[in-house]
């Protein structure tokens, strides 16, 4: 969802004659190469903007909130306007989605329009907010429609294609 949100980002910008710069990292202390992405951040912070969008869901698949945190305040600190998607950074604007109403309508829709009984999940990392309420949400329903999943139905990725492929 991510190339949705900066193609509407983009358009608004145009549509009022601003001017936007993308610092495109990635999420922090990954184990493979993509790390070498994230010495844009120390540049990001070195030039002068008028504010920040952070994509700090993605940026937090691996670290912890309180890592997280720490890696925003060079951002926060700033007195320029933050924009945090997905995940809560108190110092930001937090645009956040609701994981457990949009989870729960999904299973609700699967059960009573579809009668689907045998059910799989694919889900982000194991310690991601995003993927825990989503995951509490996905049980919660099922127990309710009285569902059981298959441990081996289970799949923990990192949000990205790659993992949804190799989880199918």
């Amino acid at each position: 969802y991510n190339n949705q949100i900066w193609s509407e980002i983009q358009l608004a910008a145009r549509n009022s004659k601003a001017n936007i710069i993308v610092f495109e990292g990635r999420a922090l202390n990954q184990e493979d190469d993509e790390n070498q992405h994230n010495l844009i951040y120390d540049l990001a912070v070195k030039f002068s903007c008028d504010g920040y969008v952070l994509f700090s869901s993605h940026i937090a698949n691996y670290v912890s909130v309180k890592n997280l945190r720490e890696f925003t305040r060079q951002f926060t600190g700033q007195p320029v306007p933050v924009i945090s998607l997905s995940l809560v950074i108190p110092e930001a604007i937090n645009l956040v989605v609701d994981n457990v109403a949009g989870m729960k309508e999904l299973i609700r829709h699967c059960v009573d329009v579809h009668q689907y009984r045998r059910f799989a999940f694919i889900g982000g990392p194991e310690n991601h907010g995003e993927a825990i309420e989503r995951k509490r949400a996905f049980d919660e329903e099922l127990t309710k429609n009285q569902i059981k999943v298959s441990p081996e139905l289970v799949f923990h990725g990192d949000f990205s294609p790659r993992a949804g492929y190799q989880a199918v």
